[in-house]
């Protein structure tokens, strides 16, 4: 194929693909989906990061109990979470969302990981008070069995 620029007429027209056989002008192919999602995406900027002490706060707050028992529970969760992101495992979090690891790199004696986090949506899911009642949210998804 051979591409056929026309005159701009307007701003910027995109120049049309020609097929050598029949001299007919094609569409171009579709932008893969990677593309797309760049050009969607409006650009991220942290505005605050959350560390380990403002979580322990957190959930001790939400949880009414000591900071101690909250930095515990903490701690080991956050150690779980790694240990399952490094066997490449993927997490199913419904307050959070879905995780997976794309992509994993050794260098210098460190792991790098990249992580694709799909969020759950804000109004899916309320997360309810430990010892609270209502409905008790499934260990397995439909049709999953083991």
């Amino acid at each position: 194929m051979k591409l056929v620029e026309k005159p701009a007429t307007k701003a910027k027209a995109a120049p049309k693909r020609v097929s050598a056989a029949s001299g007919k002008a094609t569409k171009p192919a579709p932008k893969p989906a990677a593309e797309r999602a760049k050009q969607t995406a409006e650009p991220v900027t942290p505005s605050a990061m959350l560390k380990l002490p403002g979580l322990v706060d957190a959930v001790a707050s939400a949880l009414g109990g000591k900071k101690k028992d909250a930095k515990l529970a903490v701690e080991v969760t956050l150690a779980e979470l790694a240990a399952a992101l490094r066997r490449g495992d993927g997490l199913m979090l419904p307050p959070l969302g879905r995780a997976r690891v794309v992509k994993s790199a050794e260098k210098d004696g460190s792991s790098t990981l990249t992580v694709k986090l799909r969020l759950a949506d804000a109004g899916a899911e309320k997360v309810k008070p430990v010892g609270g009642k209502g409905k008790k949210q499934a260990l397995a998804v439909d049709g999953e069995d083991s």
